[in-house]
């Protein structure tokens, strides 16, 4: 067993909300799980059959004009999967992981799967491709329908799907009902991915595609598709060649924030033909089921308003929200592995992956405006034992505290202050300057100025003038936060 930690270290981290502790006890259970909660079929939808018929054949590719993603993008998208009585497994939809045991799919992927209860039901995780040994499967558990889903004009087009073991995926980000306006504009480029078909009554990929696509202004939609079948509730996107198409339902559309992170603001629904001209796909809107999400789903995580250290951030990532492309920016993604709300003392683990590699630094910013270097730090320093830099692969995800300090007991230890705290993960190149403003703060100590120390990593960056961004596409660098409450 590993001793407890030096006093100097605890009096260094005794006033951040988290804090390494020696050593627990853990003890383990088992639950016993329901059956697979069922509800009436709405009729007019699609059945499973319809939903499967294209996906035969899984050795070509899908989605309209899109190509492959690339390792360590799009970590929360997963495939829903079913089993009939003595058949083969078939993929469906696609769908995200956005709280630990919850997926956010299409309504008429899951009232399908509601119609047909003797298959039974599981998402695949942690994977681009299908055919991969290295996915795993969960078994759906229950089935939620918005109740306002109209399956004739498809309408309210969301479900959650509950699964009976937690994924190991982050969630991701939703958009929140306060941000549709200002990130929902007509013009703006988004990006949806997805396992579906490449041309209409085409064949079918294992492999995920990313395609970018511009937004539509509701008037034109409405125009193309009707008054009754547009609402507050959808919205159109895509362009002549370039469209999500059957398989892709369920599946994810992201918009950029202004720090390059891909917040989902749609989910795939329904379209005439894939990438027609002068015909759209649309998409049910994230932002218009905020309520019902959060009501569901109570550790989903929602975009924030930007404040001063995320505008630093946004520094690193000029024109990332205005990209043309930012399908090809790169990702960098930060979870807490037990959820969001969070009783002082009680203890968390932080995962963040990237799809690029480079020095990563954590910051924490807490509820009275300071914050302090997270990792590395001299308590858990990086991967090498420094706590200068600590390098982080692409597509790999890493955890902290890391895995051999975890399996001996250690662990982050929540602590005053109370209220809304940030995790800020920031990947960037390596460099010796950034090296030396990373190790300036590792020993714990309080940031007053967490915009000013974010933005001299930001200059330095930029300093490079071999990296960097071109025409908005970030492709070496990326930010990301997760909000959590401190509560008593």
């Amino acid at each position: 067993m590993r001793a407890a930690l030096s006093a100097r270290t605890r009096r260094l981290l005794r006033s951040t909300p988290l804090r390494a502790v020696p050593p627990l006890l853990v003890l383990s259970f088992a639950l016993t799980l329901p059956a697979l909660a069922q509800a009436p079929h709405a009729s007019g939808g699609p059945t499973m059959d319809d939903l499967t018929a294209t996906h035969q054949d899984a050795n070509t590719d899908r989605i309209v004009g899109g190509v492959d993603a690339t390792p360590g993008k799009w970590p929360s998208m997963v495939a829903l999967i079913m089993k009939p009585p003595g058949k083969p497994a078939r993929f469906f939809c696609g769908g995200t992981a956005i709280g630990s045991r919850w997926i956010l799919t299409a309504a008429h992927c899951a009232a399908a799967m509601r119609a047909d209860p003797a298959a039974s039901y599981f998402v695949r995780e942690g994977t681009q491709d299908l055919g991969s040994t290295e996915s795993r499967d969960i078994q759906v558990v229950e089935i939620v329908v918005n109740d306002a889903y109209v399956p004739d004009r498809t309408l309210n087009d969301v479900a959650l799907l509950k699964l009976k073991h937690p994924v190991s995926a982050p969630r991701q980000k939703l958009m929140p009902q306060s941000l549709i306006t200002p990130m929902l504009s007509a013009g703006r480029t988004s990006t949806v991915i997805g396992f579906g078909l490449t041309t209409e009554n085409g064949s079918v990929s294992r492999h995920l595609k990313e395609v970018d696509i511009p937004i539509i202004d509701q008037p034109a939609c409405t125009q193309v598709y009707g008054a009754d079948r547009i609402t507050a509730a959808n919205f159109c996107a895509g362009a002549t060649d370039k469209d999500s198409c059957q398989g892709d339902s369920g599946g994810p559309l992201f918009l950029a924030s202004n720090t390059g992170e891909q917040i989902q603001a749609g989910v795939v629904s329904w379209g005439k033909g894939c990438g027609a001209k002068g015909f759209y796909g649309v998409y049910a809107s994230v932002g218009n089921f905020d309520a019902w999400i959060r009501q569901h789903v109570s550790d989903a995580s929602f975009a924030d308003a930007s404040t001063r250290p995320a505008e630093a951030a946004s520094n690193l990532t000029q024109g990332a929200a205005s990209s043309s492309h930012p399908a090809g920016m790169a990702q960098v993604h930060i979870d807490i592995i037990e959820g969001k709300t969070f009783k002082v003392d009680s203890f968390i683990q932080v995962r963040v992956s990237s799809s690029v590699s480079g020095a990563l630094v954590v910051f924490n910013e807490n509820s009275d405006g300071t914050a302090y270097q997270l990792y590395p730090s001299k308590t858990f320093p990086g991967p090498d034992g420094s706590t200068e830099a600590a390098a982080i692969e692409a597509g790999k995800e890493l955890r902290i505290p890391s895995p051999v300090q975890y399996d001996k007991g250690y662990r982050f230890q929540i602590q005053p202050p109370l209220g809304l705290n940030r995790l800020i993960a920031i990947v960037v190149p390596e460099k010796g300057k950034i090296n030396r403003i990373i190790a300036s703060h590792s020993d714990g100590g309080k940031i007053r100025d967490l915009a000013l120390v974010i933005s001299l990593i930001a200059d330095e960056v930029d300093d490079d003038s071999s990296r960097g961004a071109v025409g908005g596409q970030i492709t070496d660098r990326g930010s990301a936060d997760v909000s959590y409450d401190i509560v008593n």
